[in-house]
């Protein structure tokens, strides 16, 4: 399962596909390695997307 919550405005985006980057000021990952948490200013790859945001807050969950 992958969930991706996003809590702050940012241009349009679409990712497809399993592969991706995630760069931000803090990030953290759950003691069970099944939750990411990304926050600050956030950048996410994917092969042709990327999304750029400040003050973002994601939870990505991994099942």
């Amino acid at each position: 399962m992958f969930f991706l919550f996003i809590n702050f405005s940012f241009s349009n985006i679409l990712f497809a596909g399993n592969n991706f980057n995630l760069i931000a000021d803090k990030i953290f990952i759950s003691e069970e390695n099944n939750e990411i948490i990304a926050q600050g200013n956030v950048k996410i790859y994917s092969d042709k997307k990327i999304l750029n945001a400040k003050k973002l807050f994601i939870i990505i969950q991994v099942s």
